[in-house]
């Protein structure tokens, strides 16, 4: 079984490519969409609503290799893509002044420095840089262009890209409006944010190795509809499975990772229309459910599939035993037990309000200790290990109820993975309403410890004001999840075993982690049998970048595909402004608004602006950049979302610590853009490429040929300026001669 955690491009890359080489992936994707961070949904009238700029630069030879595998006929270009198209630079200056540039659709054979140089021109026209901030710009170009990513990546990436900009001379203004600009809109970091490395290498991927000319057409329609859709059908139709589940943590034996857990409240269902009232085995692959979705089956399958039968039948239920029919299911032979203690009986749940579907589920509960059953207090809670009032439990089991909680630990990284794992946790215990309770003392907002209100008959965390009912459910407050509950069970000799439940498992030959950051990082934080490996120790130190995004429909129409700003309040903080409905200007030529996407960095000043005052904000600084008469109406609905820890860093810090693809413990690879590339690759080129490298660790372990899987190399054609600019220091001062003549730099400012 391989399993692959994430449903991002990465990820169905990766199935989609070991699907095609002979084995069996299951994709696993916790949100309610596939496509990772090309997000796109239907919305504002049919609009296509996309998350990011989704456009398609030459030198995307992986992506257009695997788009060209899934359409599979001739002009297939022609419907997906659509440019390229003109784009917008505007920058308001220190005096005031708004210097906007148009930079027109690029040309095939235009030299590949020609968009520098041109940009540098117009700005020196405008007046928003001196002849002397163009030349201060020589050397670090030079450098840029000089830069190998296999050679030369670990070289630059201890340092900022800022800080090599001030070594090399460039200047205030000339960073701001050059090379900050292009930072952003590649690696979704400031100069100071971004290592030097990633700079050269997004720099030399988009303009001086894989893209002669900046040329970038874009998606036609949404991502959904155009790529991951067909992506989809075509692992389905390879008889593998995608379907929705959170991976709550891995675990591994003996060095290798062996199993993934996921959320019961997210694994595989089976429709109570295919349980009949003869004993039907649920892991017979030759025994149909029709009713049953085919992705819900499978994961049903992988999180049972350890166990050699599962029959499930019809029961008569009731008290009497003759109300409606409910399914039953056990282990072992198909006769059903007699016993309702009997252990071969499994849990079915229901799945929805109406009982239409059903969840089979182990009876994994684990027992942690016993308590003397008069610490257990009846209408009320009391915290029964770590406070000082006596107990009748015996000190000895008191301590091996802490030894073991300690130990299980990571249970609440898995139920509330925001929050930082404690080194021990708070038991509360209580009998209320009859029922046996028990629950972790902790806040699933931020940690806080928690204190039980007898008044109001809640839980009350002192941090951020959060607080819980007498069920462990959140009632008010910043925490999200409910409390992480235990099980009591009366013994009837005077004692009670406190018993946590194991999520369901899958057991797997092979893991590849293709998440985002911080989902990578909470499914690590709840696997302890993982935390000794270095590498996996150092991904903690992974850092992101976190944007608000505003979406918008503006009342008047704007043709601008991208645009970019700089030097104003918001759109200062802002790396483009994409329109939601794409390119498809001939589908929507005649129309009077435009839907608006912003992209702000969430530590810039504007993210901590209110709606109302952001919305102001926005209106009268687009009024300002684009030089209209009034400021635009936004009409409803407007939506303000904070996508939290989103994007990849690309800080020296995070640099230290990106490991490669199979650089983790044995039975575990990885593929996301947190990974270190092996070849320079950005955005969705780089997604693709990751799922490929990962499709073929995967190959060659199992004892495929790995070289089934292609790998387009990035597009590199001889160029002598880079040649002369690796000879040494010589070779610099010659290119930066070139360029200078090229540019006809005069370095007295103006």
């Amino acid at each position: 079984m391989i399993v692959v955690v994430g449903g991002g491009l990465a990820g169905l890359t990766c199935a989609y490519e070991l699907g095609r080489i002979g084995l069996s992936p299951i994709v696993l994707e916790r949100g309610g969409h596939f496509g990772g961070k090309l997000m796109s949904s239907e919305g504002y009238g049919g609009l296509p609503i996309e998350h990011g700029v989704h456009g398609w630069w030459k030198g995307y030879g992986n992506f257009l290799d695997l788009l060209r595998g899934l359409y599979g006929r001739d002009g297939w270009e022609r419907e997906v893509f659509a440019g390229p198209y003109f784009s917008r630079f505007t920058a308001r200056l220190a005096d005031g002044r708004i210097v906007t540039m148009s930079r027109p659709p690029p040309v095939e054979d235009e030299p590949r420095i020609a968009p520098v140089v041109n940009a540098a021109i117009q700005m020196v026209k405008q007046r928003a840089m001196s002849m002397a901030d163009v030349a201060s710009l020589t050397r670090f170009l030079v450098t840029m262009i000089a830069f190998d990513h296999t050679k030369d990546y670990a070289t630059w990436q201890d340092e900022t890209a800022s800080g090599v900009a001030d070594d090399l001379g460039v200047s205030k203004r000339a960073q701001e409006l050059v090379l900050a600009n292009f930072s952003l809109a590649s690696a979704f970091s400031p100069l100071d944010r971004i290592s030097a490395a990633a700079f050269f290498s997004s720099a030399n991927f988009y303009i001086f190795d894989a893209q002669a000319s900046l040329e970038a057409k874009w998606l036609r329609s949404h991502p959904d509809k155009l790529v991951f859709q067909p992506l989809r059908a075509a692992i389905e139709d390879q008889g593998d499975c995608v379907a929705y589940a959170r991976v709550l943590g891995l675990g591994a034996h003996d060095d290798k990772v062996d199993s993934v857990y996921v959320d019961r409240a997210h694994r595989g269902v089976i429709a109570v229309a295919d349980v009949t009232r003869t004993p039907r085995d649920l892991l017979d692959p030759d025994t149909a459910w029709p009713a049953s979705e085919e992705r819900e089956l499978a994961l049903a399958r992988a999180t049972l599939q350890h166990l050699d039968n599962v029959w499930l039948a019809l029961a008569d239920g009731g008290d009497s035993g003759h109300g409606s029919a409910v399914p039953e299911a056990w282990l072992g032979d198909s006769t059903r037990p007699t016993s309702p203690s009997d252990p071969r009986w499994l849990d079915v749940e229901s799945a929805d309000g109406d009982g239409k579907r059903v969840r089979v589920l182990e009876n994994r509960f684990v027992t942690l200790g016993t308590l003397d059953a008069r610490d257990v207090p009846d209408g009320t809670f009391r915290e029964v290990l770590w406070e000082r009032s006596p107990n009748h439990t015996p000190p000895a089991e008191i301590e091996r109820l802490k030894a073991n909680l300690a130990r299980a630990t990571h249970l609440l990284a898995m139920h509330a993975a925001n929050i930082t794992t404690p080194s021990h946790l708070p038991l509360y215990v209580g009998r209320i309403d009859g029922e046996l309770r028990a629950y972790a003392g902790i806040c699933t907002h931020f940690g806080g410890r928690l204190r039980y209100d007898r008044g109001l008959r809640s839980f009350a965390c002192s941090l951020h004001g959060s607080r819980f009912d007498a069920r462990g459910t959140r009632s008010c407050g910043p925490a999200e999840a409910s409390l992480l509950a235990f099980r009591l069970v009366d013994r009837g000799d005077g004692r009670i075993d406190v018993r946590i439940r194991r999520p369901p498992k899958i057991r797997a030959d092979y893991v590849v982690l293709a998440t985002d950051v911080r989902p990578m990082q909470h499914i690590l934080q709840a696997s302890p049998a993982l935390q000794k490996f270095p590498v996996v120790r150092d991904l903690f130190r992974m850092r992101t970048t976190s944007v608000t995004v505003v979406r918008f429909v503006l009342g008047r129409r704007i043709d601008d595909v991208l645009a970019i700003f700089s030097g104003f309040r918001t759109l200062d903080a802002l790396f483009n402004v994409t329109k939601l409905q794409g390119v498809q200007l001939d589908d929507y030529r005649d129309r009077v608004h435009e839907v608006i996407e912003l992209q702000i960095l969430r530590d810039r000043a504007a993210g901590a602006l209110s709606r109302d005052e952001l919305l102001r904000t926005i209106r009268a600084e687009l009024r300002e950049a684009y030089g209209w008469s009034e400021e635009p109406e936004i009409l409803e609905p407007v939506h303000v979302a904070l996508h939290r820890d989103v994007y990849s860093g690309f800080d020296p810090e995070s640099e230290a610590v990106r490991p490669t693809t199979e650089s983790g413990p044995e039975g575990l690879v990885f593929a996301a853009d947190w990974v270190q590339p092996d070849d320079g690759a950005w955005y969705m080129e780089r997604a693709v490429r990751a799922g490929r490298l990962a499709a073929r660790a995967i190959a060659r372990r199992t004892g495929k040929d790995p070289e089934r899987v292609p790998l387009i190399p990035p597009v590199r054609t001889p160029w002598n300026l880079r040649d002369l600019a690796r000879v040494g220091r010589r070779g610099v001062d010659f290119v930066t001669r070139i360029i200078e003549d090229l540019l006809g730099v005069n370095r007295e400012p103006l």
